[in-house]
């Protein structure tokens, strides 16, 4: 369809109909569409910053370094506070004095998204999703045996990762005590299993947020409002300025052997819990326990009552009908036959 270019709510001359509301939908879509790819080549840009700040090439960017592009006036995002960054769900604090940023968490954060509404918002597209898809259709099946995941994920690629790969031996040392946790298969749609393709793709997959913070994550305009306007999402020029002299001098120690700012090598230091959480333990299985009784005493009960009725009607017609045959009469009372 065309529209006015003067007034995207006429169509053609000012004589004729008004937009219809086929037509005013069809054009929200494109509008909102537009958003969508103008945000896509954002999150792209904000993702190679933030690769770019990844020291180790483990997902991470040290809260220092994180800072250092605010600061320089490199880029409007990075800005985040630490309180904000924990809201969020987005802030690895497991190394002492080495907090550091997650990147597919913050990537995929709800300060990151445009246009936020009650109804929609366009936020950047999670690739873990992408890939997640890949498994499933692989898979095809809510579980599976660790060998076959390993096949199926050391097969996938990403915007970071290539494909196919040897996955590390301590990757497929997780995935087989997943398995043992769960009777020897691993849920796909499991908490273990998405903390294990966080680290299988740090760049693409985020970190289970709810392990890190039980709050729902608000958008910046959100927190600011929750907290009266008291509390600012962005940290202060003296914190990012502290942050980030702490991390020179962590590298400068670092570079004179002082100290351990390493990647991560000793397997029990990395953010990992063994706490499993599946679709069904969060809340469906034990909301399904509670109906599931309900209506079997309900069904119990429209039983007894449907029995009782009938054996009620069955008294009634034989009564009836040894009324009707004590009066010589029988053939004024015969049940109806229905075809079932």
């Amino acid at each position: 369809y065309t529209t006015s270019a003067g007034n995207p709510f006429q169509v053609g001359d000012a004589a004729e109909e008004p937009m219809s509301f086929d037509a005013m939908g069809q054009w929200a879509m494109q509008v909102t569409g537009g958003f969508g790819r103008f945000s896509d080549v954002e999150c792209k840009e904000m993702k190679g910053r933030l690769l770019e700040m990844d020291d180790f090439a483990e997902g991470r960017v040290r809260l220092g370094k994180y800072y250092s592009q605010a600061l320089h006036g490199a880029s409007l995002h990075f800005s985040e506070s630490p309180e904000y960054l924990r809201h969020l769900g987005a802030l690895d604090e497991s190394t002492k004095g080495q907090s550091s940023v997650i990147i597919p968490n913050i990537l995929y954060a709800r300060s990151n998204c445009l246009a936020n509404s009650g109804f929609h918002s366009v936020c950047c597209m999670d690739d873990c999703q992408v890939l997640m898809s890949e498994v499933e259709q692989a898979i095809a099946s809510p579980s599976a045996d660790p060998s076959a995941l390993l096949q199926v994920v050391s097969g996938l690629s990403s915007e970071s990762v290539a494909g196919p790969r040897e996955l590390p031996q301590h990757l497929r040392l997780r995935l087989d005590e997943i398995a043992a946790r769960n009777s020897g298969s691993v849920p796909l749609h499991g908490r273990l299993f998405a903390q294990w393709m966080h680290y299988a793709f740090p760049n693409e997959c985020p970190y289970p947020s709810s392990l890190l913070t039980s709050e729902t994550p608000m958008s910046s305009l959100e927190w600011v409002n929750h907290w009266n306007r008291t509390k600012s999402t962005a940290a202060t020029t003296e914190e990012m300025q502290t942050l980030s002299f702490l991390l020179e001098q962590q590298e400068a120690n670092s570079a004179a052997g002082l100290s351990g700012n390493q990647k991560y090598e000793d397997q029990d230091t990395v953010l990992w819990s063994d706490e499993e959480q599946l679709l069904d333990d969060s809340g469906f299985k034990g909301g399904r326990g509670v109906l599931w009784e309900m209506v079997r005493t309900l069904a119990m009960v429209a039983a007894v009552c449907a029995t009782g009725i009938s054996l009620f009607q069955q008294h009634n017609y034989r009564l009836l009908k040894a009324t009707l045959e004590s009066t010589g009469r029988p053939d004024v009372w015969e049940p109806k036959q229905h075809l079932v």
